[in-house]
């Protein structure tokens, strides 16, 4: 599945998925040795969207078999533009999730 995102007047796909939580994991993890839940990635840290958008156009690109003509350095400048698209768009990718003071929250598996 892939969402779209619109941003200096051009469509880019997302996805948020494996591919999108592991890299953003990484990317965040200070000190090398352990990995962040995805409640962690998605608890309303802002600084956590950038990667996350990153990863998960990425993902988008791949997805839709198109290359993706942005930096990881521009999500910044993105996120300026297109944050609360961006904040809409994520409990999309997630099917128990809902959104709660602009964060994602994940509800407890039902047994």
């Amino acid at each position: 599945m892939t969402e779209i995102i619109i941003y200096n007047k051009k469509e880019y796909p997302i996805s948020v998925g494996y591919y999108a939580l592991k890299h953003t994991s990484r990317e965040l993890t200070k000190d090398g040795k352990e990995n962040l839940s995805m409640e962690a990635i998605l608890s309303g840290n802002i600084e956590s969207y950038e990667p996350l958008l990153y990863y998960s156009l990425v993902m988008g690109a791949k997805k839709e078999g198109q290359t993706l003509d942005l930096t990881r350095e521009d999500m910044e400048f993105m996120l300026d533009e297109c944050l609360w698209k961006f904040i809409e768009i994520l409990p999309k990718f997630f099917p128990q999730g809902n959104v709660e003071k602009g964060a994602v929250k994940l509800s407890p598996k039902k047994k």
